[in-house]
């Protein structure tokens, strides 16, 4: 998700022609889009496509003629999902998933359904600690508590971690860390 967010920002930014620093800002986001997209889960695919949607609509808005472009980037997407093997894969396990999770099937064999019992089990542990966390060593010990605490029971073996860098951090360290953290981002995003 940080990856995606940054990507997006030195995508976006106002470049300067001919600036060494400020072209390479660019290519490198470039490249940090194609590593998400062709490494990364669909949580950065995900965060980029809806951080792309959210910028060009925000320039629609204020370019009333250039709705075309709106359509066919939605094309292009469609299109994407619906012909490149890889990403129409990934909608259909995410689409499988998410069923699995409404419907409170078994998610053992569910990526994003397994990682869903892990983040509610996350925020269950973070209420034990909320203002110091458990330190680095103690979130996987904070995890068992948090997935003891669950109605729907995993067994040890099959348990994974948040695989969220927030609800990381929220265990490590406790809610007064991860507010902060949040509107640091926040205000640099702003001052971008």
């Amino acid at each position: 998700m940080m990856l995606s967010v940054f990507a997006l920002a030195g995508i976006f930014e106002k470049r300067i022609q001919g600036h060494f620093i400020s072209q390479m800002l660019f290519w490198l986001s470039m490249a940090n889009i194609a590593l998400v997209f062709f490494i990364s889960v669909r949580t950065g695919m995900l965060c980029v496509m809806s951080g792309a949607a959210l910028k060009w609509l925000f320039d629609l808005r204020q370019n009333k003629g250039a709705v075309w472009y709106l359509h066919g980037m939605f094309v292009l997407v469609a299109l994407a999902f619906l012909l490149v093997p890889a990403l129409k894969n990934r909608l259909n396990n995410t689409i499988d998933d998410v069923k699995t999770i409404v419907q409170g099937g078994d998610v053992r064999d569910k990526s994003l359904g397994r990682r869903w019992v892990a983040w509610d089990a996350a925020l269950k542990a973070s209420a034990h600690a909320p203002l110091t966390g458990f330190g680095i060593k103690g979130v996987e010990d904070a995890m068992n508590t948090g997935y003891e605490e669950q109605v729907y029971k995993i067994e040890k073996s099959e348990r994974v971690m948040p695989h969220n860098q927030f609800l990381d951090l929220l265990l490590q360290s406790g809610w007064a860390t991860l507010i902060l953290l949040i509107l640091f981002f926040v205000f640099s995003l702003y001052v971008l």
